[in-house]
C-alpha cells in the first residue's frame, strides 16, 4: 500500500446543502446567501461566486467564495475561537511615593 490516505477518500458535501441549493428544481436567485451549517462540506466549482453564511457555532459569518477556493473546506472560512489579544498595561503617571 502506497501514498497516502487521503487520495482514498472521497469528496464529502452534506446532503441537505446539495439539495436545498442544487438537485431541487426551484433554486434560489444568485443574490440569496447560502446558510451552511456542516462546516466539514467541501465547497464544490458550483458553489464558487455565491455567497454563504457559515455558522460558526454562535452566528453566521458572511464569506463571498472566490475562485480558488474550491476543495477547501467551509469551516476555513468561519472561525470558532475568539483570537485573545494580549495588550501591554500602561504605565501609571503621576506621584510617585519616595521615602
Amino acid at each position: 500500500m502506497t501514498g497516502s490516505r487521503s487520495l482514498k477518500k472521497f469528496i464529502y458535501v452534506n446532503s441537505r446543502l446539495l439539495n436545498k441549493y442544487f438537485l431541487k428544481g426551484d433554486r434560489l436567485p444568485a443574490e440569496a446567501p447560502m446558510y451552511v451549517v456542516s462546516r466539514d462540506s467541501t465547497i464544490l466549482p458550483e458553489f464558487i461566486g455565491k455567497t454563504a453564511m457559515i455558522h460558526n457555532g454562535k452566528e453566521f459569518k458572511e464569506t463571498t467564495l472566490q475562485p480558488g477556493s474550491e476543495g477547501m473546506k467551509f469551516g476555513e472560512f468561519s472561525f470558532t475561537r475568539k483570537i485573545c489579544v494580549f495588550r501591554k498595561k500602561e504605565k501609571v503617571l503621576g506621584k510617585k511615593n519616595f521615602r
